[in-house]
């Protein structure tokens, strides 16, 4: 059923108008209400002549619609007019466009960068001084490791929620590490964590934590983490200086494939990860990239099998034949 549009809010409302208008730029395209009321009807929203007249004559104020003296009056938008979008975010809004401005900073090209660093600077000028600081803030407490392109395939909400304030507060937590390579008994057994960064490898959003039952650092994938309660203990300052000492991060391998030519030309149409290069000498092909080592990226390499001739570093190389063998024993 279509919306009305009286029932949308106000900026919604201003901005389906807008949206309508904005490549409109001269008199001869120009649309009378009752014009853009049929578009608004096109597009599932019930209104009447009004509502647009009054929308039309406010902002004029602000997005120099132009009117034209002939009868009916048409509308169209000035081409010299660039809009200063109001934006309206909530907290959890906020946060999500920090940690996505710095995540995509750090997996872009030198021109995708500036942008966001332009970005932010615009939304730290908008911002009240107490909220641009906690954004501030918010950018420290994410470390981004590139990692093969993955998309996160579960949702853990509650639980981001829960340690996006426990960061925030600098808090200790509670919770059950629900990790398929532990036993059912230390799945089900909530343990004490001190939250200290996040980590985003390739799609997948972790936590750096010090366990406090044997005192390790450890990283944590936050859609495993269930029950998480945030508890009044505060999290040790030492903890953030240790981390930066650590450089996690920044424990990056140089992985090199010698393959056949067929892996190299498909690898050069598609990457698996921003630092990837391919190169050809006198028949020699060659893929090279550094990631963060994990057992992902082994598993994926391990499906090209007949077009792999060697891989450097040999421990990958020897991980990836012990995936073929193991393999081969099933089928046996």
């Amino acid at each position: 059923m279509p919306k009305k549009l009286s029932d949308l809010s106000k900026s919604v409302r201003q901005q389906k108008i807008y949206n309508i208008l904005r490549h409109l730029t001269d008199e001869e395209c120009a649309l009378t209400v009752t014009e853009i009321h049929n578009r608004l009807v096109k597009d599932d929203v019930d209104t009447c002549h009004r509502t647009i007249k009054r929308d039309l004559e406010e902002m004029s104020l602000t997005h120099k619609f132009v009117s034209t003296e002939t009868t009916p009056v048409r509308f169209y938008c000035s081409d010299e007019f660039e809009p200063d979008y109001q934006l309206t975010f909530n907290e959890s809004e906020l946060k999500t466009m920090a940690l996505a401005l710095r995540a995509l900073r750090e997996v872009s090209d030198s021109f995708q960068k500036s942008l966001c660093e332009k970005t932010e600077t615009i939304l730290l000028s908008k911002l009240p001084k107490e909220i641009a600081i906690d954004f501030e803030r918010l950018k420290s407490y994410t470390i981004v490791s590139p990692g093969i392109r993955t998309t996160a395939g579960l949702e853990n909400n509650e639980s981001y929620r829960q340690v996006l304030m426990a960061l925030k507060l600098e808090k200790v937590i509670q919770c059950e590490n629900h990790s398929p390579y532990k036993a059912l008994a230390y799945r089900t057994t909530p343990r004490i964590y001190s939250p200290i960064k996040l980590n985003l490898v390739g799609g997948e959003q972790y936590l750096i934590v010090k366990d406090h039952s044997d005192q390790e650092i450890k990283r944590l994938k936050i859609c495993r983490m269930k029950n998480v309660e945030i508890l009044d203990q505060k999290t040790e300052k030492d903890l953030y200086l240790e981390i930066e000492k650590l450089h996690l991060g920044e424990d990056l391998q140089k992985y090199v494939i010698h393959c056949d030519e067929l892996m190299y030309t498909l690898f050069k149409e598609k990457k698996i990860h921003p630092s990837q290069t391919t190169s050809e000498d006198n028949g020699s092909f060659t893929i090279t990239f550094q990631a963060t080592p994990s057992i992902e990226i082994s598993r994926y390499l391990s499906g090209w099998a007949k077009h792999i001739k060697q891989i450097e570093p040999s421990e990958v190389m020897e991980e990836i034949k012990d995936i073929w063998s193991t393999g081969l024993k099933l089928v046996a």
